[in-house]
């Protein structure tokens, strides 16, 4: 159940079962699937280092959503609110709407200091995987065939 119990390569692995904690499971239903039995509910507890069940266990998806309707309460789209933007959000203009070249229409933080004689401002978008390898490349000195050679390899690549 832990992912980073062991290592692949170790042959200790193998007397671990791999399991996926699903909504609705304790560790009772576990042990009564794997072993057969409820009562060794506290293998699957220590062997995961769950010492307090009621804080170190999973919580169900059904009982995170019941809670976070009580908490925020839900929208007439059915939607909960926490996931709405704030009105801070808007009134201190702490959110951007920018154009991303391929991602679309992102929101991300304004810069953080707001000054009256030299505005700071987003000048271009979050560069893509690889879009300035060239550029960059090119400035360091490699000439157009060391170039063309990392891309051949795949070491680099262009957008």
């Amino acid at each position: 159940m832990r992912r980073d119990a062991f290592l692949s390569d170790t042959p200790i692995r193998n007397l671990y079962d791999i399991y996926t904690i699903e909504d609705a499971d304790t560790p009772e239903s576990i042990a009564l699937s794997l072993y057969g039995a409820t009562t060794y509910h506290w293998v699957i507890m220590l062997s995961n280092e769950i010492h307090n069940p009621y804080l170190d266990w999973p919580i169900d998806q059904n009982v995170i959503n019941y809670y976070c309707e009580k908490k925020y309460g839900v929208d007439t789209d059915g939607e909960l609110l926490m996931l709405k933007v704030s009105h801070y959000e808007y009134d201190n203009q702490i959110i951007g709407e920018y154009e991303h070249p391929v991602a679309g229409k992102t929101r991300q933080p304004r810069p953080a200091a707001l000054f009256d004689k030299t505005p700071a401002y987003i000048r271009r978008h979050a560069p893509s995987l690889g879009e300035h390898s060239e550029e960059i490349l090119t400035e360091l000195g490699y000439d157009a065939e060391q170039v063309g050679a990392l891309l051949a390899s795949g070491v680099i690549r262009s957008v």
